[in-house]
């Protein structure tokens, strides 16, 4: 949306005729678009139509419409900054070993693929299942990755520490991830008040406000389409400054998309500040994480007298951790319960094996015994 716009200004803005002034019948042309380039580049200022007589120098600067030859590289410039959130947060889940964002894509799409191979009639269900187990096989080796990272890395004397925040690192990522994206749309609604050099501490309200109030341009001063240019003109036989005035086409344009930015803007905030309550509620308290899980192995038939809060607070705290969730609520989010739902099966398989909680839980919890709960999915019955 932002390059849209940016595209839209910069090509009226060099393509097109950005400034028209009127000038002294005894300027001759190459005089005329002399000054309109001089004019378009060194600012203008605005005068309201009832102003008249000599306007004083100061006056003159405090009017001054210095940002319209800036808009379409303001805009721009937005763009860039809105990818820098997600730059850092690819940089930061590089350190991890996993690579959430290619995980949540690879959901997508395999998830995506297998609706469509439904919609086909010459295409098996079993290719649509075959589909499906290799989403859910990566992402469970992904999350036992993460868990094996956790366990080398949390021997010394902070180990606790250590294994406690490698194995919560991505979900501290990605709470940043989102904090930073609140932190520059909010950031946007005072930018726009420096950078268009307007008083108003909320720049939106205000300037609708004088639309409301028939307070257009031409008192207020936003957007100005008429305003005025000092030339001097200089000859061997004198110098003298003439007083052009100039149509600004481009501020049609730049109220229009100012003001559906800022809006813009201001509702991303609110909808930013919603998302970060609702991911540190998630992820930082207990009760949320056991709801999800215990949702998950109910769809997918695990039978409720084995869902007590014990065994799933151990699978949780001792298997797949804060990041485990993280993911599997980023998969669910983006691809539906139902593949959420298959990973937290697989894992919760994985957590029964015998071999696998040799080699993690008397490693990590030799006091511990593993969690032993009774399938009512026959197919998972044979697994053991």
């Amino acid at each position: 949306m932002l390059l849209v716009a940016a595209i839209l200004v910069l090509a009226k803005q060099y393509v097109g005729q950005s400034i028209q002034c009127w000038i002294p019948k005894h300027f001759t042309s190459p005089w005329e678009q002399y000054i309109e380039n001089y004019c378009f580049v060194e600012n203008t200022y605005f005068l309201k139509v009832t102003e008249t007589g000599r306007t004083p120098l100061d006056t003159k600067r405090e009017r001054e419409v210095p940002y319209y030859q800036w808009v379409p590289f303001f805009l721009i410039g937005l763009v860039f900054l809105f990818l820098v959130p997600r730059k850092i947060w690819r940089t930061l889940n590089w350190r991890s070993g996993v690579n959430v964002s290619k995980i949540v894509e690879f959901a997508f799409s395999t998830h995506k693929d297998k609706k469509n191979l439904k919609m086909l009639k010459n295409i098996k269900e079993e290719d649509a299942e075959k589909s499906r187990k290799q989403i859910v096989d990566y992402i469970t080796e992904c999350i036992l990755l993460n868990i094996e990272k956790g366990r080398f890395k949390s021997k010394g004397q902070f180990g606790d520490v250590r294994k406690r925040f490698e194995t919560s690192y991505i979900t501290h990522c990605y709470v940043l991830y989102k904090c930073l994206h609140l932190t520059i749309s909010v950031g946007m609604l005072f930018v726009f008040n420096f950078f268009l050099g307007y008083p108003y501490r909320f720049w939106g309200f205000g300037v609708v406000n004088d639309l409301v109030h028939g307070r257009h341009w031409q008192e207020s001063a936003w957007f100005p389409r008429i305003t005025f240019c000092d030339v001097t003109h200089k000859t061997l036989e004198s110098r003298s400054t003439h007083t052009v005035q100039c149509v600004l086409m481009l501020n049609l344009f730049n109220e229009k998309i100012f003001i559906f930015l800022w809006f813009w803007f201001l509702i991303l905030s609110l909808f930013n500040a919603i998302n970060i309550i609702y991911w540190i509620v998630v992820s930082y308290f207990d009760k949320y994480s056991y709801g999800l899980i215990r949702k998950h192995l109910i769809f997918r038939s695990v039978q409720l007298n084995q869902l007590t809060y014990g065994n799933i607070e151990a699978f949780i705290r001792k298997f797949i951790r804060m990041d485990g969730l993280t993911i599997i609520r980023l998969v669910s989010d983006n691809c539906g319960d139902q593949v959420g739902a298959d990973i937290v099966k697989e894992l919760w398989r994985k957590s029964q094996d015998k071999k696998f909680s040799k080699t993690y839980y008397e490693v990590h919890h030799p006091q511990q015994s593993h969690i032993n709960p009774t399938y009512s999915d026959p197919e998972l019955k044979k697994g053991h």
